[in-house]
């Protein structure tokens, strides 16, 4: 279970993860059908993570849309993060387009709730 990976569709993202190197990426479009259940398998991968030696979790989020039950998923992510902030080193970084002012709001809004963990990095097309 080092490595977990889900390959992009129309309306899921990319999800790319790697315990040894300690990083997780979700990237693309993140829209399911069923959040929870799409999900579902990565926050049991993410378990497995939180209970390595690794000490850094760095997640990178480049996302171009996501629904709002996609978004309370993260915010679930998110907030189990800061909880293990106290055992490992968490930075999140959250790029967006810089012309795209939801996704820019969305991390806003994660950085106002999670404090200095969540990173914005606005991206220049």
């Amino acid at each position: 279970m080092e490595i977990y990976m889900k390959k992009a569709t129309n309306s899921t993202p990319k999800i790319l993860g790697n315990v040894t190197e300690g990083t997780l990426a979700i990237s693309g479009r993140c829209y399911p059908e069923d959040s929870q259940s799409f999900f579902a398998s990565l926050n049991s991968w993410l378990e497995h993570f939180y209970q390595t030696e690794n000490p850094v979790i760095h997640v990178l989020f480049d996302l171009e849309y996501m629904n709002t039950s996609a978004g309370t998923v993260m915010a679930q992510m998110l907030k189990r993060l800061t909880i293990l902030s106290d055992d490992k080193k968490i930075k999140v970084e959250w790029r967006y387009d810089n012309e795209d002012l939801d996704m820019k709001d969305m991390g806003e809004s994660f950085n106002l709730l999670y404090g200095e963990m969540v990173t914005l990095i606005p991206k220049t097309i």
